[in-house]
């Protein structure tokens, strides 16, 4: 089925191309590209070909739509000359947003921008934590050359560019996020009266999120048969803040060590080892993954989602939408979170990142009698769990 692209895309200036690009899932990117040569967009073609922080599969299918226009002897335009209005033409703004789903830190970024081709364009950035509501707020005129260092500069800080999302959209979730700041007592930004003109008008009502937009199923078929395989989905750069609380890794190395002093406290060989990992990495998982954190992820994944539809195309989103499904039908005898692989994987990355750390050696807290306080960690042990939190947060997706 050939993909409908509307009419902004289609006809993208130079300087708007990598938008327009950005504007489409991964796996439409070599079409938009086709579609661009069929209606002779030689400027948009060279602009996304000549720019190396273009996504691939865009990039790709732009160089070779070069080479055939230069089999044509059609001239190639400087991709990165700027369109300019004519004196005196009037100035036609358009308003546009983008969202970034939550990172390690627990913060999320929306962005308005006011854009005229070759003018100046109005930026506002609002990061937003979820629970505390809008922590802080930028923005500012940039100029079209400023405006593209700005767009590679937030591709670069998270690996991936913004989710393209409506302006509707957006606003919802930062007023949304505005109304968080009331509950918590969190001050709210000044800086957040100078973009009034962006930020206001937000819907009273939620507008579709940008994946159900997309038309994916929040539902996908043959969704349960996902869960198990689905650990491998924290490479996916969007999903690295999924960790657990230093609390419950600690909780899961002691209740690690009373197994092993159950057992009489000698070193277990490595198989016995393996399948006492693995038991209490699966208790740990439900213990942690309560209904409470389990809905507020459910939110966090489709965000995610949204991204990883954007950046890596249909089918590892709808992986990502298959675990949320799973997170939020989790009970707590049928289907439990220690049956996704993925909530597994939190606890399973973590301590993975702690052996690397403490260089291969695994030292156990072991139980201690009740009138020596209990089972505790050593002051080293605690660094090691915070550096692993550290190192699994950081780690490269690729």
């Amino acid at each position: 089925m050939t993909t409908q692209f509307s009419a902004d895309v289609l006809h993208a200036s130079a300087d708007r191309a990598l938008v327009a690009v950005a504007s489409v899932g991964a796996d439409e990117q070599a079409d938009l590209v086709d579609a661009w040569l069929k209606s002779q967009n030689v400027a948009a073609i060279a602009a996304v070909a000549r720019e190396d922080d273009a996504p691939a599969p865009a990039r790709k299918a732009a160089r070779r739509a070069l080479n055939v226009l230069k089999s044509r002897g059609v001239a190639l335009p400087d991709a990165r000359a700027v369109s300019k209005p004519l004196a005196g033409a009037a100035v036609e703004r358009r308003v546009e947003a983008r969202m970034q789903p939550l990172d390690s830190s627990g913060q999320q970024v929306f962005t308005l921008l006011s854009i005229a081709d070759g003018k100046e364009t109005r930026v506002v950035d609002v990061v937003c934590a979820p629970g505390a509501g809008v922590l802080r707020v930028s923005g500012g005129e940039l100029s079209p050359s400023k405006y593209r260092e700005w767009e590679k500069s937030s591709r670069q800080r998270r690996g991936f560019a913004p989710t393209p999302v409506s302006p509707e959209y957006a606003r919802f979730r930062v007023a949304g996020a505005r109304a968080e700041n009331a509950k918590s007592g969190a001050l709210l930004p000044l800086e957040l009266a100078h973009f009034d003109d962006l930020l206001a008008g937000a819907p009273d009502t939620e507008p579709p999120h940008p994946v159900v937009a997309a038309g994916l199923p929040l539902e996908p078929a043959g969704w349960k048969a996902l869960l198990d395989d689905s650990g491998d989905l924290h490479r996916e750069p969007e999903l690295a803040w999924v960790l657990p609380t230093q609390e419950a890794f600690q909780e899961l190395l002691v209740k690690l060590g009373e197994r092993v002093a159950a057992a009489g406290g000698k070193e277990p060989d490595a198989d016995t080892f393996s399948a006492y990992l693995r038991e209490e990495i699966a208790a740990a998982t439900d213990r942690f993954f309560t209904v409470e954190l389990r809905e507020l992820l459910g939110q966090r994944l489709l965000d995610a989602a949204a991204s990883v539809l954007h950046r890596a195309g249909r089918a590892p989103a709808e992986r990502v939408l298959a675990v949320r499904h799973g997170v939020l039908s989790a009970g707590l005898v049928t289907d439990s979170p220690r049956e996704i692989g993925f909530l597994r994987g939190a606890f399973e990355k973590t301590f993975a990142a702690m052996v690397r750390q403490s260089g291969g050696q695994i030292s156990l807290p072991l139980p201690r009698s009740a009138e020596d306080g209990g089972t505790r960690l050593s002051a080293e042990q605690l660094a090691a769990i915070d550096a692993a939190k550290t190192e699994a947060a950081a780690a490269d997706p690729a």
